[in-house]
Formats: structure tokens, sequence, C-alpha cells
């Protein structure tokens, strides 16, 4: 019971965040009871719909409003997908909780993005990658900054130990970047210390 109700409060979550003001689409949804599977398509502002979507291809979404790009899970393709209104794939969206159904999202307009070797970058709102993807780990952007770590390990959580997610990352070194990508500074440094240094107060 108490994972249904995580599961229904991230995905309630996931709704507040991608809503828009300004929108020019919306995803629909409609369930299918001889399928038993949700379908669904793409919206105009005004009603009109664009086009249905292949229920075997698009499996969930937790999108409601868009305006460059929407946000999928498709079958054979790994992680999270963004698509522009023709289904043209643009890049795979990081997900913000390991094993967990969490896409990012934008924030201050970037979206992290998961490139070659799952290293991570970002794309902007209008769905085009500004910064290439080149990093371990880097959080999401908090007053025009973003921390990065390299020389990472990947280290398997002790599940009885309290730390539910599946891996952590301890990295040799730490910096920042600006919203264009530009490294302001790298170090010897532990993430708290870049933290509390730019005052940076986002999430993850």
């Amino acid at each position: 019971m108490m994972k249904n109700i995580f599961i229904i409060s991230i995905i309630l979550l996931n709704i507040n965040l991608f809503s828009q003001e300004n929108y020019k689409y919306r995803i629909g949804r409609t369930w299918n009871d001889v399928t038993k599977m949700e379908e669904y398509s793409i919206i105009k502002k005004n009603g009109d719909t664009i086009r249905k979507l292949d229920s075997q291809k698009y499996i969930v979404s937790l999108q409601v409003e868009f305006n460059d790009f929407a946000i999928f899970s498709i079958k054979d393709k790994k992680g999270w997908s963004a698509i522009d209104i023709n289904e043209i794939f643009l890049f795979q969206v990081y997900n913000r909780l390991p094993g967990e159904p969490f896409p990012d999202y934008l924030i201050e307009n970037r979206i992290r993005v998961i490139g070659e070797n799952n290293k991570i970058g970002f794309a902007n709102s209008n769905g085009k990658i500004v910064i290439k993807p080149q990093f371990e780990t880097v959080t999401e952007f908090n007053n025009g900054f973003a921390i990065f770590q390299i020389e990472c390990t990947k280290i398997e959580n002790d599940v009885a130990s309290g730390q539910h997610h599946g891996f952590h990352y301890e990295c040799a070194k730490a910096g920042y970047i600006d919203k264009n990508g530009k490294i302001i500074e790298i170090g010897d440094f532990e993430f708290n210390e870049i933290k509390e240094k730019i005052n940076w107060k986002g999430e993850n």
C-alpha cells in the first residue's frame, strides 16, 4: 500500500512540475478497456488533435502540457525519451531518482540529457542540446550554476543501512559550471564545499 502511495505521489508531483502556464500542446490520455493500456495523443491548446500515438510504442508519460518536446517512456528505448510533435526523437532525458521513474524537468531553462557512455549534458526549452553530455554526475541549475563531479566510483548501497536507492557515487573532484557549460572552478573539493561556496540550493 505504501509503495502505491509513493508511486501516485511521484506521478502527481511530476504533473505539477511539468505543467506550463503558457503551453502550446498537451498530452491526451484515454484508457482502452480492451488492451488495458493508456493511449496517448498530442493535442493543441485549442483542443484539436494533432496525432494519436501508438499505444504499443509509447508506454508512459508523466507530462501534461509542453511546448517544443514531450517526454515519454518508449518501447525498445532506454530511459526517458524527448520527442517533438512529429514524433522525432530529440534526446534521452536524465532520470532524477535511481530505481524510480522520475524524469528530469526544465529548471532555469535547462534539462539534463544523457549522451554516449551515460555522460550527462543539458538541453534548453526548445529541445536543443546546449551543453554537450560530458559529466559523470551533475546537478540541476540553481541561481545560474550547476555542480559537477569527476573521477567517480559507483558504490552499491547497503539497503539494510537505510540507503534505499541502488547506488551512489564517490568522486575525487568537484566543480561548477554556468548555463553555457563554462567551467568556473574545479578542484579537489567535496560536493558540499562547492554547494556552500556558491550558495547552491537545488535538489540534486
